[in-house]
């Protein structure tokens, strides 16, 4: 998948930019009912990354390789494979970590031997820190 991130600065000319940051992510979901789940998620942002601070204040944020962990409910929505999740977490990084809330959409094709090809968007907000929208392609094998 790959990060959107509106408050990146040109670590050269420390002018304000929309950057992109890629990732990988490991998810495990647990599917109580047809249509519920709940999962562990975790993403690992695979670059090293300027940020500008919020107005209060000021200067920079340094992303390191931010790892985020969330604990994600999601909800199918029809049998067209089109679903809905939300969850919240933390973001850990060596130099500062903050608190995550996660919303997103995904749609699903069903491949054979229970497995799953995934598209997903989400939406983070880092609590204090940044927003972000994150486009991915996911593979999930089903149990």
């Amino acid at each position: 998948s790959h990060s959107f991130i509106g408050k990146g600065l040109d670590e050269e000319g420390g002018g304000r930019k929309v950057i992109t940051v890629p990732s990988w992510s490991l998810k495990y979901n647990y599917r109580f009912s047809e249509k519920w789940a709940l999962g562990w998620h975790n993403d690992l942002l695979i670059e090293r990354f300027v940020l500008e601070r919020s107005e209060e204040d000021g200067g920079v944020l340094v992303r390191d390789f931010p790892i985020a962990s969330l604990i994600m409910a999601s909800h199918a929505i029809g049998d067209k494979g089109w679903g809905i999740g939300f969850g919240a977490g933390v973001e850990w990084e060596e130099n500062e970590s903050f608190g995550v809330v996660r919303g997103g959409v995904e749609y699903a094709v069903e491949l054979p031997n229970e497995w799953e090809i995934v598209f997903e968007g989400n939406y983070d907000i880092i609590i204090e820190a940044y927003d972000s929208f994150t486009l991915g392609i996911c593979i999930y094998k089903l149990f």
